[in-house]
């Protein structure tokens, strides 16, 4: 599938030396196949993560799922990966939840679905303020995992843009999607995957208020 769509907005970020600069300008983004989804699952039983990976890929047939099974390592592949959304165990053998989510909130907006088993109104609205977009309770049905998945890339903006996305925002400056590369004047500049997300994040919200 092959789509083609240009993109107007002021006042947005040009990455330059590895800091982002405000200037207006122009984006043209030409897509050139179907995005692949990138799935961070943080999940220590076996069971749950085995299920949670056939039931994505049976909705999403080209995922990639990167599991862990610890909340430390999690946090780390969150800027590693950048995942398009994060899905957690509520309970991990090396950290509290609401710790992995309010560092993950420090620095990344992407989509958290939280696993969980019974839990009282007031535990889970715990988690929900600290800043998990969803909490399903296990054992999840696979149509209620999907629905949600679904309601959170369409929250995020994360279904517009393709694997091979390139975007030209000025002349001399364009973003790579795929290879997660900022080109100025042609050449690769260094920007930390922070940095990264965030130009991504202005790029794929442009026009909105």
């Amino acid at each position: 599938m092959t789509a083609q769509h240009v993109i107007s907005y002021q006042g947005s970020y040009a990455a330059h030396g590895g800091l982002l600069r405000r200037e207006a300008m122009d984006v043209t983004c030409v897509s050139t196949e179907v995005r692949v989804l990138k799935v961070l699952l943080i999940e220590n039983d076996e069971e749950v993560a085995r299920d949670v990976c056939f039931w994505l890929r049976v909705r999403y047939p080209q995922a990639v799922v990167v599991t862990v099974g610890e909340g430390r390592k999690g946090l780390d592949l969150v800027e590693t990966e950048m995942p398009d959304l994060i899905m957690s165990a509520s309970h991990l053998p090396d950290m509290n939840i609401l710790k992995l989510i309010t560092e993950i909130r420090g620095f990344c907006t992407v989509p958290i679905i939280i696993l969980c088993k019974a839990q009282s109104d007031s535990e889970r609205a715990i988690v929900l303020e600290a800043g998990a977009d969803a909490l399903i309770r296990e054992p999840f049905a696979p149509l209620e995992l999907a629905a949600w998945v679904r309601v959170m890339l369409r929250n995020a903006g994360a279904g517009g843009f393709c694997e091979r996305d390139i975007v030209s925002i000025s002349s001399k400056l364009s973003i790579n999607f795929a290879t997660q590369e900022v080109l100025v004047s042609g050449r690769p500049v260094r920007i930390t995957p922070i940095e990264f997300r965030l130009l991504a994040h202005l790029v794929r919200n442009a026009g909105k208020r």
